[in-house]
């Protein structure tokens, strides 16, 4: 609240229209990736490395796209750029009949395809429309059917063209495959993969509750800010090594600045960690202060560089002097003697001949150029690298899009000293879900054959070193690297320790029955084994499923 206060009286709030964010949803970001990537530039209404989007660009790119015939290659492609306007349909000009329905429901309700109810007048606009995600699916030598049964709802609107809110709520009661009920109880960790704080229901299975919610104001025509419980992610690829949303929703205050080809955003975040020390206990709270600024170079080319600090403090209170907006957060560290966590790095992204796009990443936690020279495994060498591409199209096919993607990480990258300020949020891995000394390998195949038809394939491949009873070999983040740095200071190296594969590939046809209301069948293996592992050690699940679900994204496991 200190925070708000001091920037609504740093910057006054000004008549100025402003927007509410798309969720994060990596099947609907790619439709606007696809866009982009067809017009071979790069584009300056929509920055794509932050994430989520605003959906005022959202509208603004996507009529630039429908303007140039380059952008509508298919009929499936001009279905996508009229659903993704109906979705962002506040934004279109009023005499516009974006979004309207052919037929409502007496008159009243479903008015436009995406709202069950919406109202605006010259004052106060708001959608309202329930969520859902019903579930239900069979594993091999599981303990039972497993389903997902989540109801809700989402609001989402403004006030005065001033003020723009949004909220979503929802209930889960769930039984998932047991991969994921092993990482969920897992001793230290005692959270549900991307919802954090579970109570338990019925002999396997978890019962939560979600409430994501924010508003959001302009201090100038450039200047946004957002404030609420939520996530971020940042980057182009499928996962991120800078800042993912495998996380459960955390309170922050975002700032964004959006002038000419430069995005600038402030990430000013509180989580907590040691959330497992009882009921009826406050948990004790760590921050996160984050610069990420991303600018477009020609047409074809975006380059972001980025800084975080993690930290805590006695009084768990946040400390203002990583409020400023444009310092290097190093020298305010070093300034104050302190051992907060820092990490820096770098993303880019690169599109070409209208059907190509190269990214990647490169994060550095801690690194020493001398001993990187040296070759010698030196603990402290802490980074992370990723590169990929998107190919649009694939052999002249219209809707066929494929995607690959490499991650690497070294041992100990994200971790700290004593625990507190590791790169996490409520006990999860607030980049890579893996955390870290491992090296993975990501293939994806989307084909839209129909306009409502999807087909999305994915296999993942993943290598990494797990700790064994005694040593801490870097891939728990959680762990504090103490120990190593005094028994095994040096010989460190990528996948060290029990090297694990685990193998993941799922398949999911899916067909969007009216707007929004979408039908999944999906298919899922996972194979887990160490090296020279007997059939005992081996951790097999095969999965199939069907599920219904409305205004709301597929839950999956990928690690």
């Amino acid at each position: 609240m200190r925070l708000i206060l001091f920037l609504s009286i740093l910057f006054p709030i000004v008549a100025i229209s402003q927007s509410v964010f798309v969720p994060l949803n990596k099947e609907y970001n790619h439709l606007l990736d696809r866009q982009e990537i067809l017009s071979g530039n790069t584009s300056n209404d929509l920055h794509t490395s932050f994430k989520p989007y605003s959906r005022e660009n959202v509208y603004k790119m996507i009529s630039h796209a429908s303007e140039d015939s380059l952008h509508a290659v298919s009929k499936v492609d001009v279905f996508n750029q009229q659903y993704l306007k109906d979705d962002n349909w506040e934004w279109a000009d009023s005499s516009d009949k974006v979004g309207n329905s052919k037929k409502g429901l007496f008159k009243l309700f479903y008015k436009k395809k995406n709202a069950f109810y919406h109202y605006k007048s010259a004052d106060f606009e708001v959608q309202a429309t329930p969520v859902f995600y019903f579930m239900g699916g069979r594993e091999a030598e599981g303990v039972g059917n497993n389903f997902i049964n989540t109801r809700g709802a989402e609001i989402r609107g403004r006030i005065d063209k001033r003020i723009g809110f949004y909220s979503v709520i929802s209930t889960t009661q769930a039984l998932y495959p047991n991969y994921v009920r092993e990482r969920t109880n897992l001793a230290g960790i005692r959270a549900v993969p991307g919802e954090g704080y579970f109570k338990p229901y019925q002999a396997y299975g978890v019962d939560f509750f979600t409430a994501r919610g924010y508003f959001t104001f302009n201090f100038t025509k450039n200047i946004k800010f957002q404030f609420g419980q939520d996530r971020n992610f940042i980057g182009n690829g499928h996962r991120s090594l800078i800042l993912s949303d495998f996380t459960s929703p955390y309170l922050f205050g975002k700032i964004q600045t959006k002038i000419w080809k430069i995005n600038y955003t402030n990430l000013y975040a509180q989580t907590f960690y040691n959330t497992n020390i009882g009921k009826d206990t406050t948990y004790p709270r760590k921050f996160m202060t984050l610069h990420h600024l991303s600018m477009n170079i020609g047409k074809h080319l975006n380059i972001g560089v980025f800084e975080s600090i993690v930290y805590t403090r006695e009084n768990n209170q946040f400390d203002f002097n990583y409020l400023n907006p444009m310092i290097f957060y190093r020298y305010v560290e070093t300034y104050m003697g302190s051992s907060d966590k820092a990490t820096i790095g770098a993303d880019f992204k690169l599109n070409f001949l209208k059907h190509l796009s190269l990214y990647g990443q490169v994060v550095l936690n801690e690194f020493r150029i001398r001993e990187i020279r040296n070759g010698n495994g030196w603990w402290g060498n802490k980074q992370a690298y990723q590169l990929g591409f998107k190919y649009i199209n694939v052999a002249g096919i219209n809707n066929l899009d494929m995607q690959i993607e490499g991650n690497v990480v070294r041992p100990f990258t994200y971790t700290s000293l004593d625990g507190t300020t590791n790169y996490s949020a409520y006990n999860q891995p607030l980049a890579h879900p893996m955390g870290a000394n491992f090296v993975e390998l990501v293939g994806i195949l989307r084909y839209q054959p129909l306009k409502r038809v999807n087909i999305v394939a994915k296999a993942v491949a993943t290598r990494i070193g797990l700790d064994d009873a005694k040593n801490n070999y870097g891939s728990n983040i959680f762990i504090p690297y103490t120990r190593a740095i005094v028994e095994r200071p040096y010989g460190n190296y990528i996948t060290q320790g029990v090297t694990t594969n685990i193998a993941y590939a799922e398949m999911t046809l899916s067909y969007m029955a009216r707007h929004n209301l979408f039908l999944d069948l999906s298919t899922m293996a996972r194979e887990q084994f160490t090296d020279n592992a007997n059939a005992r050690n081996r951790k097999n699940t095969y999965f199939v499923s069907i599920g219904l679900r409305y205004n709301f994204n597929p839950r999956t496991h990928e690690f």
